[in-house]
This record gives C-alpha cells, sequence and structure tokens, in this order.
C-alpha cells in the first residue's frame, strides 16, 4: 500500500501538470478550505436521517449509491431497508437467482444496476472473501463501479481522502464561481474533479464534507428553485452576486422520446395469464411481460400474429393506449388472444434466432414477476392486480410452463 507521503507527493504532482493545462485561466479556483469548513458545520446540524446512515458499511453505502444513481432519494429511503434485509452481504446477492434480484429491484427501475451489483457482489465474494472493498481502487475495479461511486464509499465510511463528483456536485462548483456552463462538458468535468480534490485534501473530515457537499446540493443549491435565503455559502457565491444562480449550469438539451409500438397479446383466463421472458440484453432485459412485438412503425395484426406465433383469427383488437416512459412513448396495441394459457406456444422465435420462453402463471402469481413499469401499467389498466410483492419476500416465481 502506498503510504501518505507518498500519495501526497503523487496528488502534489498531479495538481502541478493540472496547472500547465487550459483549465488555467478559463476557469477560477475555488476557496474550497473555507467552503468545506462551512458545509461540514452545516452538515452536522441539518443532516437528515437516511437509513444507510445509521450503521454505516461498506456494503450498505455501496447499494444506496448504486439504488441513488437516477433515482430520486425518497424512493430509495423507501426500497434500501427492504433490500438490505433481503440481500444483508454481497454473499446473499451473488448467490441469488438473477430473477429475485430484478423482482427486488422492482419499482427502482434502470435495472441494469442490479444486474451490475449482482456482479460486483460475485467479484467481492471471489476476490475480497466476501468482505465489500473500503479504498476506491479495489472498489472501482467492481463491475459497474465508477469513480464518483468508488469515492464516495470509501471517503464516506472509511474516511478516506477521495474527490466525488456528481450532479449535485458540479452545480454547487460552478454556482460558487460563477460559471455559465453546462456541467456535462468535458472542460467542466475536469475542473469539477480537480476542485473535488483539493476540497477532500482540504477537509479535516473528507467522508463528512463530501457527503456535506452532495446534501446541500441535493437540499439547498437545488436545479430549480434553489433555497438561497437559507444558503450559508451566499457570500462566497459568484452566481448569487452577479443574480445568475437560475442560469448555471447551463442546461442540456434534453434527448427526444423515442416512439415505438409494442403489440401485446393478452392470453388469460379468470385464473391465468400467458407470461413471455424478454431477451437477456437491452432496455427491461429478463423482464417478463404478455407476449409482445416491439417495433418503430405500428404494426398490422395479421404481422403481429405471424411475429408472435399465432393465427391472425386469434387476436381481437381490444385498445391503443400511449405509456409515457422517461426516454420512450410507448404506443401499446392491445389485443384479446382466443386461445387459452395452456395452448399458447410455449415459446416466440425472434428474428436473431433466440427461443423467448413463456409460462402460465396464476393471475395472483404476477406480482412475483419482474416487470417493467409499462407493463405494470398495462396490467393496471386492465384491472389486474400486479403490486409489487415486497422485495423481502421476493423468493424464485412458481411458474408453469406452456405445454408443448
Amino acid at each position: 500500500m502506498l503510504s501518505t507521503k507518498t500519495t501526497t507527493q503523487q496528488r502534489q504532482m498531479s495538481r502541478k501538470k493540472a496547472s500547465k493545462s487550459p483549465l488555467e485561466g478559463e476557469f477560477p479556483t475555488l476557496a474550497v478550505r473555507e467552503v468545506s469548513q462551512t458545509l461540514s458545520r452545516w452538515f452536522v446540524l441539518n443532516a437528515r436521517d437516511l437509513p444507510w446512515r445509521r450503521a454505516r458499511t461498506p456494503w450498505g453505502a455501496l447499494v444506496s449509491e448504486v439504488m441513488l444513481q437516477q433515482t430520486q432519494l425518497a424512493r430509495v429511503v423507501e426500497y434500501w431497508p427492504a433490500f438490505m434485509k433481503r440481500f444483508p452481504s454481497p454473499k446473499k446477492l451473488a448467490g441469488s437467482d438473477e430473477s429475485v434480484a430484478l423482482a427486488a429491484w422492482e419499482g427502482l427501475g434502470y435495472y441494469r444496476r442490479v444486474r451490475l451489483l449482482r456482479a460486483a457482489a460475485a467479484e467481492i465474494v471471489q476476490e475480497h472473501s466476501g468482505e465489500t472493498p473500503s479504498d476506491r481502487v479495489a472498489l472501482e475495479a467492481l463491475p459497474g463501479v465508477g469513480r464518483y461511486t468508488a469515492g464516495a464509499v470509501a471517503s464516506i465510511v472509511s474516511g478516506h481522502t477521495e474527490a466525488i463528483v456528481d450532479a449535485n456536485v458540479a452545480r454547487v462548483f460552478l454556482r460558487i464561481g460563477g460559471v455559465e456552463r453546462a456541467a456535462n462538458d468535458r472542460a467542466v468535468m475536469r475542473w469539477c474533479w480537480s476542485q473535488a480534490e483539493r476540497f477532500a485534501e482540504s477537509s479535516a473530515k473528507p467522508g463528512v464534507a463530501n457527503e456535506a457537499l452532495m446534501e446541500f446540493g441535493g437540499r439547498i443549491c437545488t436545479p430549480k428553485a434553489p433555497r438561497c435565503s437559507e444558503c450559508p455559502l451566499q457570500k462566497r457565491c459568484k452566481a448569487y452576486a452577479d443574480e445568475s444562480v437560475a442560469n448555471i449550469p447551463v442546461p442540456k438539451q434534453k434527448a427526444a422520446r423515442v416512439r415505438v409500438y409494442m403489440a401485446v397479446a393478452l392470453a388469460m383466463d379468470a385464473r391465468s395469464v400467458v407470461l413471455e421472458q424478454r431477451g437477456a440484453k437491452g432496455m427491461w432485459g429478463s423482464m417478463w411481460q404478455p407476449p409482445s412485438i416491439e417495433t418503430a412503425k405500428p404494426i398490422t395484426r395479421s404481422s403481429a400474429a405471424k411475429a408472435l406465433g399465432v393465427s391472425v383469427h386469434s387476436l381481437r383488437a381490444r385498445e391503443t393506449f400511449t405509456f409515457h416512459a422517461t426516454h420512450r412513448e410507448i404506443v401499446f396495441q392491445i389485443y384479446d388472444a382466443s386461445l387459452a394459457p395452456s395452448k399458447f406456444p410455449p415459446h416466440r422465435e425472434t428474428t436473431r434466432g433466440d427461443a423467448l420462453p413463456r409460462v402460465v402463471v396464476g393471475v395472483r402469481e404476477i406480482s412475483s414477476h419482474a416487470m417493467s413499469s409499462p407493463m405494470r401499467a398495462l396490467f393496471s389498466r386492465i384491472r389486474l392486480d400486479t403490486t409489487a410483492a415486497s422485495c423481502v419476500q421476493a423468493s424464485a416465481p412458481r411458474v408453469t410452463a406452456v405445454p408443448r
């Protein structure tokens, strides 16, 4: 392990190199020591009572940070305790079936995160004897763990001097410095990381200071309607002095929602329904849904029937409705299938040659299958109860294969 002296020398050399970069003169140098001290004092008095803060562990912190990626805090507060009860250690998650992990994650979205977390758990078991590492380098080597997440866990749990930059941190730095640029600009991100390194190194307790910085960005220096009147950094904020807070950071252009069409066959009776498992890759990979075909343009009933492996006469148009997801606008074309669930084809061949399995499940068992939010909305619309079961009780779904 590198000595503290060696590590400090390397950081100093890194800063000297950075001082010769195009960042010099283009961006301000922040008074990070004063900012760190002010925010640390503010945090001690105002820190929220979050479940993962009550008994800090590297594993609990890693799970919380992964959940917090692209998910609102309130939802993570709701889901984290149950997930940790179901998977209190990397060994528990690594040894679970993927379907169980997906079911436990349902409601948080972006399911690739839990797949990567499960892969990280497996590596922790294999390479670290089941103990989640607490240093940034080892953490960053895990699947799906980037510089920010590794730095957050290492500094907050173990007190290591590590930099962190997320959207909250970048926004705070840009406003303090009065930098009217987009936060995702590469040069801006390099500057933010350089300031974050200085910020951590200037802090007596880097973990406290880093957590204070993130919380301050999430509660006071918010993207919209920042609470400047309550801001302890008001006198040091150039954006406030220039009356440009609302303009910083410069908003990035939002990508337009992609419209897709999904033809869905509802093969069901009073007690059971046919579900089909999506392929492992792509959005909502390995999740369950009624037999469906996704296209870029509207599809005819005959084309849908052919793709789903049933006769055109077995499909009767039910309704069409649109679901607005974060990045997609999904136009559902719903068909009632006249075939009994037990008579439905047992799998579907895709254009890539994959065989997507189909199963017959009891209506009450739908909730134990991991499903995307759009599919939950579909079942809700047709008045079938698909309320997700508690992830504490999640287990491998009980299914019956469609008879061949």
